[in-house]
């Protein structure tokens, strides 16, 4: 086999209660014609993802972006005639951002009743934050950032809800964080954390906040205590931390820390008061790394491959070869198979073969393949066979056993030229 290493809401000067009306000039996002910035100015988002577009008229309708991430529903009244409505995915730019932003087109285009935008989260959006914190942010004319002071907040489906009545660039952001400096550590590495907040303030119009900028905490009066779970050492005074991983690839990785915030916040009318900051820090060598029972590990280098007909990891050192392979999406937990839609083979030499499938019966290893691709430049995660499947074949001796492996992988991806 080949070696594969590819890699917020502003008031318009012109409101019509009964019908809309669109500028084709405005190439900006964002439909505030006043020219003062209350908000942090950053980049248009660049495009991401192909774009939905459905005819909507006065009876209203819905639009869902093509990755199902977001939703917007235009209520009965909103337009006084059809109009092609757009979604398309873009980089997120919006100050403390998480996932992907979304244009809404045609910019300029405003509403009789206020649309309802709605964002799915996943965990990968909670990177160092808690769900009761994320908030939605538009990018005005201006190119800076409004966020939607009143917003609608979902734990069993996930989502965040905002209303409005303009079109622009929009975007789900964390308005406190707690960031590491590295979330990749080798053995015996250390990395400070620091928590941040969105600075913002009242902006021109009556639902909005600008977005000013982003700092470092400084008033220990917000933080209640820190945690670790997992091994490792965790030292920390007020509002910064310094995590310490330990001398060998731990038990437990990612090792997960937590910062309880001694505040609450209020979401339509409900009060949330056991938030937390949660980072994870994932603890191994770059390489794809593995323990076979309770021996020493070994690590090799290796290289990734994500595609949508099949995902590939090979590692390789000397005749030692290591490919994981599994289809469907980069990320996610994923079971062996007995095919090859999730595959583990370890050739440990020219006669010793590892794999998930065992015994003369070919029966299907136990444990799962854990795969963590919400990192740009990076892929990692964890795997266990319990057991796999040995086959060795010296030569004049056979012998079909089994064994319980456990690896971990970090590895960077291969940057298109």
């Amino acid at each position: 086999m080949k070696n594969l290493f590819l890699s917020v809401f502003a008031l318009t000067v012109i409101i019509f209660i009964f019908s809309c009306k669109r500028d084709p000039d405005r190439l900006n996002p964002g439909t505030t014609p006043d020219t003062t910035t209350i908000g942090i100015v950053t980049p248009i988002g660049t495009i991401q993802g192909e774009m939905v577009t459905v005819s909507i008229g006065t009876q209203g309708g819905t639009i869902t972006s093509g990755d199902g991430r977001l939703q917007v529903v235009i209520p009965a009244g909103a337009l006084s005639k059809n109009e092609s409505i757009s979604v398309q995915p873009v980089s997120n730019e919006c100050p403390a951002g998480t996932g992907l932003a979304y244009r809404l087109l045609p910019h300029g285009l405003t509403f009789a009743q206020p649309a309802t935008i709605t964002f799915h989260y996943t965990e990968e959006n909670l990177s160092g934050t808690t769900p009761e914190l994320l908030k939605v942010a538009y990018q005005t004319n201006t190119q800076s950032w409004n966020a939607i002071e009143n917003h609608n907040w979902s734990g069993p489906t996930k989502t965040v809800s905002v209303q409005t009545t303009h079109f622009s660039d929009w975007a789900l952001f964390e308005s406190m964080q707690l960031i590491e400096d590295n979330a990749f550590l080798s053995p015996g590495q250390k990395t400070n954390l620091t928590i941040r907040m969105v600075k913002l303030q009242p902006a021109s119009n009556p639902n909005g906040i600008g977005i000013l900028d982003i700092e470092d905490l400084t008033d220990s009066k917000y933080i209640k205590n820190w945690t670790l779970q997992g091994e490792g050492t965790l030292a920390h005074q007020h509002v910064k931390g310094t995590y310490f991983a330990p001398a060998q690839i731990p038990n437990q990785n990612p090792a997960t820390i937590i910062v309880f915030l001694d505040f609450s916040v209020t979401i339509n009318g409900e009060v949330f008061r056991d938030l937390r900051l949660v980072s994870q820090i994932f603890v191994a060598p770059e390489g794809v790394s593995i323990q076979i029972g309770n021996g020493s590990w070994i690590t090799y280098p290796g290289g990734v491959n994500l595609n949508s007909t099949q995902n590939f990891i090979e590692a390789k050192s000397g005749d030692e070869t290591v490919v994981i392979g599994w289809k469907g999406s980069s990320s996610g937990t994923y079971h062996w198979t007995r095919d090859l839609n999730v595959n583990f083979n370890y050739h440990k030499g020219p006669f010793m073969l590892y794999q998930h499938l065992y015994g003369m019966d070919l029966s299907v290893s136990g444990g799962s393949l854990k795969v963590d691709n919400s990192k740009m430049a990076s892929i990692s995660g964890t795997f266990t066979l319990e057991p796999a499947g040995l086959l060795r074949t010296d030569p004049g001796h056979i012998e079909i056993g089994t064994t319980n492996i456990r690896g971990v992988f970090f590895l960077k991806k291969t940057q298109p030229r």
